[in-house]
């Protein structure tokens, strides 16, 4: 059975999407921001988005918000195109990225991450542990073919350079839109 596409939302259907988000995440907190918190914060979910969106095959942003919501000032949620019961280990992986993508953001804008990350980084430790301790899912070698001429490990610095450069990129981009 194929899964339809989601239907566009209408100006009229967000009270029911405010109900449905405060049952999965809890009631929205109303506080204001002072600007340049307000502004890292939305760095930090566009990180997990642009990460996600780079890596997370097989999902789709359905939320990104800066309320605050009891410890968090807001979140990024993806939600999968089809439903499935396992992950494969490069998948699990992807989940990993995609919630240390915003402390990515952070040390792309600011040179540095903020306190913020802390339950990202508890959840990549819980995720982490599940993969080895539960799944059996260790380390994984990454292999990379050299070109004439350069060793392995060169080889393995300019495929990190490159895509360090596209998630910059991406980083960037979004950047500049919260900007405008």
């Amino acid at each position: 059975i194929k899964k339809s596409k989601p239907a566009p939302v209408y100006l009229e259907d967000v009270a029911i999407i405010e109900s449905i988000t405060t049952l999965e995440s809890g009631t929205a907190i109303g506080i204001e921001y002072i600007e340049r918190e307000g502004r890292a914060i939305a760095i930090h979910e566009a990180g997990h988005a642009v990460a996600g969106h780079l890596y997370v095959k097989g999902s789709e942003s359905a939320r990104l918000t800066i309320k605050k919501r009891g410890e968090t000032g807001g979140h990024h949620w993806m939600i999968q195109k089809e439903d499935r019961m396992f992950q494969f280990q490069h998948e699990m992986f992807a989940n990993v990225v995609h919630t240390l993508g915003a402390m990515a953001a952070e040390r792309v804008f600011y040179g540095e991450n903020t306190s913020g990350v802390g339950g990202d980084v508890f959840s990549v430790t819980w995720q982490t542990a599940r993969m080895v301790g539960g799944a059996a899912m260790g380390p994984q070698p990454f292999t990379v073919t050299p070109r004439e001429g350069q060793t392995e490990q060169q080889a393995r610095d300019e495929q990190q350079r490159r895509q360090q450069a596209e998630l910059d990129a991406a980083l960037r981009q979004v950047g500049e839109e919260l900007e405008d």
